[in-house]
């Protein structure tokens, strides 16, 4: 076959990992390799990348990834990490895009298109640069202080509530009627006000078939309105953005905002309860079924 490519060596201290293996993809163990050509003489697998392999693995574990096989790329070739038996899964040559044995090629035969681009569905809810919007950051600073003076005070927790659930449903009243953002200490209000338990799980009711285009544009909307420093204030409207994806099946939006919310607010329960709920193929109909019932029980009390 020619001269083989030569060994793939370690990434060091000068360069990143990306750089020399992109590793621990995790793979059905239904996926195959090309074929190796018949004459080529068997090598064994890369030992010299040290803990990468396993430790990749352990971290995707950790996140209650399950990893079906630890796979590196390196320069155009793919390797077997966890394979140690020679001339197996080792170094292969990675199909070509158009090669009808590569996975894209037959993705496409099955009707599937290439989805968007992870960095493009996570910069659709980071938020804004707060250099661009000082009256916004004003307005944040303003809420807040008001928000934790309001609940200081006997009765204040209450009545701090009641005015966030109103400020909800006048919000998803604009937004079902074309609006695309708030007044800004409208829109600081609502961040604060959610971090109340019950005003979220009030706004949890905005998903039903009808309201989740346009629940979805409003946590987007509150998500990108977090700016430093009040990124942690996000979570809840990350899980309630994680929610109403969930709802339109597009688990891979809510995955990556149960993401953003558990490394902004590791402890946030909600975003801990969803994440693992989709992970285990819940439905989320049944968690619609106890909002529901939450909702008819709050109308009742009413």
């Amino acid at each position: 076959m020619g001269r083989r490519p030569p060994r793939p060596q370690p990434a060091t201290s000068s360069t990143t990992p990306r750089t020399r293996a992109r590793a621990s993809t995790a793979t059905s163990s239904s996926t195959s390799a090309a074929s190796r050509a018949p004459d080529r003489a068997p090598r064994r697998p890369p030992t010299s990348f040290g803990p990468w392999p396993t430790g990749s693995s352990d971290a995707l574990t950790e996140h209650r990834g399950v990893p079906q096989q630890t796979i590196g790329l390196v320069a155009g070739r793919w390797w077997a990490f966890e394979c140690d038996l020679p001339g197996c899964c080792e170094g292969e040559p990675l199909p070509a895009l158009d090669d009808p044995n590569s996975v894209t090629a037959q993705l496409i035969r099955l009707g599937y298109s290439p989805g968007r681009r992870t960095s493009d569905i996570v910069q659709e809810f980071q938020p804004i640069d707060p250099a661009s919007a000082p009256r916004l950051l004003q307005a944040l600073k303003d809420e807040g202080d008001s928000y934790a003076n309001q609940c200081a005070h006997p009765g204040g927790e209450d009545a701090a509530l009641a005015a966030t659930r109103s400020l909800l449903e006048g919000a998803m009243r604009d937004f079902r009627n074309g609006a695309t953002e708030l007044a800004d200490d409208i829109a600081a209000r609502l961040i604060h006000g959610l971090q109340d338990n019950h005003a979220r799980d009030q706004a949890f009711e905005f998903a039903e078939d009808d309201d989740l285009p346009h629940a979805r544009h409003l946590w987007t909307y509150l998500a990108r309105c977090c700016v430093p420093p009040y990124t942690a204030a996000a979570a809840p409207v990350l899980t309630l953005l994680a929610w109403v994806a969930w709802r339109q099946d597009d688990k891979i939006t809510a995955r990556l905002a149960l993401r953003q919310a558990l490394n902004t607010s590791p402890e946030y329960a909600m975003a801990d309860m969803l994440h693992t709920g989709i992970n285990t193929g819940a439905d989320p109909l049944g968690l619609l079924d106890i909002v529901r019932a939450e909702r008819a029980e709050r109308l009742k009390r009413a």
